[in-house]
């Protein structure tokens, strides 16, 4: 039942959006290149480019996808898609009862898999949250599959005092997962609005995050990020307790010590890699991702600290202008 509500909200909203535009969302046409029903996740094309190295871009496992594509004028996928890559995304979809036991093995499986379809040679990966942890341990355990590493508000030292951290060490995830099986998006994105409401007086009185809150695509596409919102999906409970466990109470990840298959060591991440933060973010503590760079032995490290909001990253105008241009031309050199 818990599978047959999420597809039917899903659906839902597609028929909507036939009525209503300004709940449109996925703006760049894709097809669907493999599909693996086991894990419930699908890998999605969005045509070919002319630059010789593909990208696949790991959305996090919390959300639907489509935050990265939510309107033409601020897409991620298009903005990469424009400056001549050729563009892949894995779509997790809606994992229900079936996929209760779905393991951070499984998505690095799955990943695996897709390289069959997108090259015989090395790959750019980008991974958005908690897909950017999935593109390090893929990173990690396959380091001559992949090309250059790009992460966009990625979590990576779990041992800070911070609320955004800390939120981490007290949820009981496990009592969740034997309640639910797996994870309600709707429980996490409830952490999310909480967080945001406790950054949000610090972050008040700064003009950057009070411009982005008043720009004309904020007031636009909020319904549009609003369907994102209601739209999330279960998260397997496997997946999610390993998260939670290895990562916000054990630190294991930062250490080199979570295991996934094989023990992820982060010291094999020797390719080019772009570390892009937001400033207001209330999900993600910057500190937090910054941590990274003390331990991968990459000599070709960049990290951009942009002032912008968690969400604001992938769906703000002002993110589109200064940020993803430079992204794409950092990409584009190394490609």
């Amino acid at each position: 039942m818990k599978i047959e509500i999420q597809v039917l909200r899903g659906d839902l909203y597609k028929v909507l959006q036939e009525f209503y535009p300004q709940l449109q969302v996925e703006a760049t046409p894709y097809n669907v290149v493999f599909a693996d029903e086991r894990i419930g996740a699908k890998l999605i094309h969005y045509g070919p480019g002319d630059i010789n190295t593909p990208l696949l871009i790991i959305p996090a496992i919390i959300n639907r996808q489509y935050i990265l594509d939510i309107h033409p004028d601020v897409s991620v996928v298009k903005a990469f898609y424009d400056a001549g890559f050729n563009v892949y995304m894995i779509d997790w979809g809606y994992p229900g009862k079936d996929h209760e036991n779905v393991s951070f093995k499984d998505y690095i499986e799955f990943i695996n898999k897709t390289q069959e379809f997108i090259s015989n040679d090395k790959i750019s990966i980008f991974g958005y949250c908690t897909g950017g942890i999935i593109a390090v341990i893929y990173a990690a355990l396959h380091p001559n599959d992949v090309k250059n590493l790009i992460l966009l508000a990625t979590p990576t030292d779990f041992n800070l005092q911070d609320i955004r951290i800390l939120w981490g060490k007290w949820f009981d995830v496990e009592k969740v997962v034997n309640i639910f099986g797996n994870v309600p998006g709707e429980l996490i994105n409830l952490i999310g609005i909480f967080l945001f409401f406790y950054h949000f007086p610090r972050f008040s009185m700064r003009p950057g995050f009070i411009n982005e809150f008043f720009s004309y695509e904020f007031f636009r596409d909020c319904q549009r990020r609003l369907r994102w919102i209601l739209d999330s999906q279960m998260i397997p409970g496997n997946a999610y307790s390993q998260f939670i466990i290895d990562c916000y109470k054990k630190n294991l990840f930062i250490k080199g010590k979570m295991t996934v298959g094989d023990e992820v060591d982060l010291k094999r991440i020797s390719m080019p890699v772009l570390n892009i933060l937001a400033r207001y973010d209330h999900i993600i503590a910057p500190d937090s991702g910054i941590a990274i760079k003390k331990v991968i032995p990459s000599r070709d490290y960049e990290e951009i600290l942009f002032p912008s909001s968690h969400v604001g990253l992938c769906t703000s105008k002002k993110a589109h202008k200064n940020l993803w241009p430079r992204v794409c031309d950092w990409l584009k050199e190394r490609s």
